[in-house]
C-alpha cells in the first residue's frame, strides 16, 4: 500500500476551467457492486477485506495499477479522513465507516472508493463545466474493472445498488456552482423548487444534508433509472448553462441597481480578509464569496479568481487543522486561518 500526501494545498481539480466564473467543479460518480455478494452494510470485517482484495486484484491486473494508489481508510486519523472529505475525494459516509479504502490518482482527480455505501464508487473530478469528459474517464475506469470483476446487474433494472435511487445507470453527475447572485436576489429557493420538478436536486457543498457555505451549491441528477448516462449528462449540462446565464444576469442587475453599495461591500470584505487577525470558517467563506462576485463584476482586478477558489477549500476546518499540526500546534486555528488568507491575498 502506498500512502499519498493528502496534505498538498490544492487538488488538480481546483483551477481555471470552462465557465469557472460560476462553476467550481464537475463530478461524475458511478456506483457498482460485486455479483453474488451482499451489500457492504451486510458484510462483517473479514468479508469486507475479501471485497477489497478482489478489487485490488482487479486493479493490479489492469493499467490502473500505475495510475491509482491505495489508501486504507482505517489507517488514517479522523483528521486525515475529514481532509479527504473536504477535498471531495471521499464521502462523509466513507469517512465514518469501517474497513473502507480509496484508490487515488496523484493529481486527486480520480478516485475509486471501496466498501462505501456500495462496494465500488468510481469518481472523476474536473475544474469548471466538464461533465462529458468526466463521464468518459469514469467509464474507462469502470470498463477496466468490469473486465476483471462481475458486477451485480439486472437485465431490466441495470446496475444494482444499495440505495434504490441509484439503481439503473448507478450514475450521479454533479456540478458545484457559486450562486451568490441567486442568494442575494432571494432566488435560490425558487431554483431548488424548479430543479426538483425535472429530476435534479440542489444540495450543499458535501452533498445530502450539508450546508451551502460560501454560496456554493451542488446540482446533481436525482433519477438514475430509465435514462441513459448521456441523457442525464445532457439534461444536467443544459440546466447548468441556464443557471450560469441567470447568475451572470443577476450579478449584473444587482450591480446596476446599487453600484456603490456593492463596491463598498466588496472592498470592506477585502479589507477584513487582508487585515483580520482571526477568522472563523463561516466568516472566511462569506467574505471570499463576496470577493468572487467582485472579481466577476470587474470591481477587483488585481486578484486572480483561482486564488479565491483555492482559499474556499483551504480555509475549511480539517485543512486548517492539518496545517496547524505541521506549523504550530499551540496556534489558535482562527488566527492561523486569518494568516493564511492574508498571505494568499498579498
Amino acid at each position: 500500500m502506498t500512502k499519498l500526501d493528502i496534505s498538498k494545498e490544492t487538488p488538480k481539480w481546483i483551477g481555471t476551467g470552462l465557465d469557472n466564473d460560476v462553476v467550481l467543479s464537475s463530478r461524475v460518480r458511478l456506483a457498482r457492486n460485486l455479483a453474488n455478494t451482499p451489500f457492504p452494510q451486510k458484510l462483517n470485517r473479514e468479508e469486507k477485506l475479501k471485497v477489497l482484495k478482489k478489487i485490488d486484484e482487479a486493479v493490479d491486473a489492469t493499467e490502473l495499477k500505475k495510475e491509482l494508489k491505495l489508501i486504507q481508510l482505517d489507517g488514517l486519523s479522523p483528521l486525515e479522513k475529514q481532509t479527504l472529505v473536504e477535498r471531495h475525494l471521499i464521502s462523509p459516509f466513507a469517512a465514518s465507516g469501517e474497513n473502507g479504502a480509496v484508490y487515488l490518482s496523484e493529481d486527486q482527480t480520480e478516485a475509486v472508493m471501496v466498501n462505501e455505501e456500495d462496494h465500488i464508487r468510481i469518481q472523476c473530478l474536473s475544474t469548471g463545466l466538464n461533465l462529458e469528459e468526466m463521464l468518459q474517464k469514469a467509464n474507462r475506469i469502470d470498463d477496466l474493472l468490469e473486465s476483471r470483476i462481475d458486477y451485480a446487474f439486472h437485465e431490466r433494472n441495470g446496475y444494482l445498488t444499495t440505495c434504490p435511487t441509484n439503481v439503473g445507470t448507478g450514475m450521479r453527475a454533479s456540478v458545484m456552482m457559486h450562486l451568490h447572485g441567486h442568494v442575494a436576489a432571494n432566488k435560490i429557493n425558487e431554483v431548488i423548487s424548479n430543479i426538483a420538478k425535472i429530476g435534479l436536486v440542489v444540495r450543499g457543498v458535501y452533498g445530502e444534508g450539508s450546508e451551502a457555505g460560501g454560496n456554493l451549491f451542488q446540482i446533481s441528477n436525482q433519477i438514475t433509472l430509465g435514462q441513459s448516462e448521456e441523457e442525464i449528462i445532457q439534461k444536467l449540462s443544459t440546466v447548468t448553462k441556464q443557471l450560469i446565464d441567470q447568475e451572470r444576469m443577476l450579478e449584473k442587475a444587482i450591480y446596476r441597481a446599487n453600484p456603490l453599495g456593492l463596491e463598498d461591500r466588496t472592498m470592506r470584505s477585502l479589507g477584513i480578509l487582508k487585515y483580520a487577525k482571526k477568522l472563523s470558517v463561516e466568516e472566511a467563506l462569506k467574505y471570499l464569496s463576496t470577493l468572487w462576485q467582485g472579481i466577476n463584476l470587474g470591481i477587483l482586478q488585481e486578484i486572480p479568481l483561482e486564488t479565491i477558489v483555492r482559499l474556499m477549500i483551504l480555509v475549511r476546518p480539517a485543512m486548517m487543522e492539518n496545517l496547524r499540526q505541521k506549523l504550530d500546534q499551540s496556534m489558535d486555528i482562527d488566527v492561523l486561518r486569518a494568516g493564511i488568507v492574508r498571505d494568499q491575498l498579498k
